[in-house]
């Protein structure tokens, strides 16, 4: 469930905004920075607070002192599940009525049915009109959440339109960088236009804790071990502490962060022939223990290992599986992506840690079995293929097993 902006409950971040801020002061004093510069993709996992980030960085363009600057933020998530025509027709209409606003001026389409080309030529004249006096700061939330065709009307009948224009700083934000743009200043490119909204520190995470739960200061170092300092994990953390003082039970505490998780399955299950949709959990328990994966090379693996997924899982039958993972929707995006940065397919990565961290709770044997798999199934590619990638993959399941308390060397004994 998205968390309602609220401002008094807004915690740091400051230099992630100095450093929005610091591109945005130089666009409306005129420096010349390029298309390139002033468009920016961030991007987070679930829960990090890019929501709450973007409209804390328009409230203060808002209140600017300069009166520089021409904030817009737009969350997506609201128009993704529209047609197309109808998703850019209410865009522009939002759009619209800030331009309204801002100019003083009662637009004569915001009541009256139009081409989207009239609109949309309407809309970038009154952009064009403010860019004159103020600097376009167009903040827009959860792209990835839009299908290519959504994507493709946004491009065509706003942003390209807008991009070259040199007073505009434009970000994107979302789980995932969205990659389908045809111009080529759209495109996002990792070391130079991509940022990644990061966790909060221990510091931070005290802070909120104190903020929302004054007398639960002293759940913090076990609040912070569950949640690795993600805000919207330690909010739902702290919903589960009772009693006077608070505590916590560590299971109830993380099975609460996944119940949008559980929700999603439950989902997708509907419609499926029984035995299918009891696949779906162990499955997604199974790969969760990968930061990223090839379908057709280490899903059959992961998937034969899972106690509760019994038969022969070929190659065959695990990617008609995964097929239908694929498709399920957690929140904004969905719940297994192809990862750009990684060239792999990836769990949404706080989704992935989460369910992780309950398996450790309820079942670390079955942690210990997963972690094994991998370390084994990656250790003989590296033999076989002398490859330093996969090597460093079998290293990442060895400390997993070590940091658990587990000898590596006994997963031998598990054969």
């Amino acid at each position: 469930m998205r968390l309602l902006y609220n401002p008094g409950e807004f915690i740091d971040r400051e230099e992630e905004i100095e450093s929005l801020h610091s591109i945005a002061s130089a666009v409306s004093k005129g420096v010349a920075l390029s298309s390139g510069q002033r468009i920016i993709h961030m991007v987070g996992r679930s829960q990090i607070g890019k929501s709450w980030f973007l409209q804390k960085y328009c409230d203060r363009l808002s209140h600017d002192e300069s009166k520089s600057f021409f904030p817009v933020y737009i969350d997506l998530s609201s128009y993704a599940d529209l047609e197309v025509d109808k998703f850019l027709s209410e865009l522009l209409r939002f759009i619209d009525e800030k331009i309204s606003n801002e100019l003083i001026v009662s637009s004569p389409f915001l009541n009256a049915p139009q081409t989207l080309f009239i609109y949309s030529s309407w809309v970038l004249r009154g952009l064009e009109q403010i860019q004159r006096e103020k600097t376009l700061v167009l903040l827009l939330d959860e792209v990835n959440m839009l299908s290519s065709d959504q994507i493709n009307a946004l491009e065509n009948n706003l942003l390209e339109a807008i991009i070259n224009q040199p007073n505009i700083v434009l970000v994107l934000t979302g789980r995932s960088v969205v990659t389908g743009w045809r111009s080529f200043d759209l495109r996002p490119m990792a070391g130079i236009n991509i940022r990644n909204l990061s966790k909060f520190n221990y510091e931070n995470t005290e802070l909120q804790v104190v903020r929302e739960k004054p007398n639960a200061k002293h759940l913090t170092d076990q609040i912070f071990e569950l949640s690795g300092g993600s805000p919207g994990i330690n909010k739902n953390i702290l919903d589960q502490a009772r009693g006077n003082p608070p505590e916590i039970v560590e299971l109830d505490a993380i099975r609460a962060c996944n119940r949008e998780f559980y929700e999603a399955i439950g989902k997708a299950g509907t419609g499926l022939p029984a035995n299918l949709a009891a696949e779906l959990l162990p499955a997604l328990e199974a790969l969760c223990v990968l930061p990223d994966f090839d379908k057709e090379y280490e899903v059959p693996f992961l998937l034969a290992a899972h106690k509760n997924l019994s038969g022969n899982w070929d190659v065959k039958r695990s990617i008609s599986l995964f097929s239908i993972l694929t498709n399920i929707q957690i929140g904004p995006g969905k719940l297994i992506a192809w990862d750009m940065s990684k060239n792999a397919y990836a769990i949404e990565e706080q989704t992935r840690t989460t369910l992780e961290q309950e398996i450790q709770i309820r079942d670390n044997e079955l942690r210990h079995t997963l972690h094994c798999t991998a370390m084994k199934m990656y250790t003989g590619w590296a033999d076989e293929y002398d490859s330093d990638i996969f090597r460093n993959k079998a290293a990442y399941h060895r400390a997993k097993l070590e940091q658990a308390g587990f000898d590596p060397a006994d997963c031998e004994a598990k054969d």
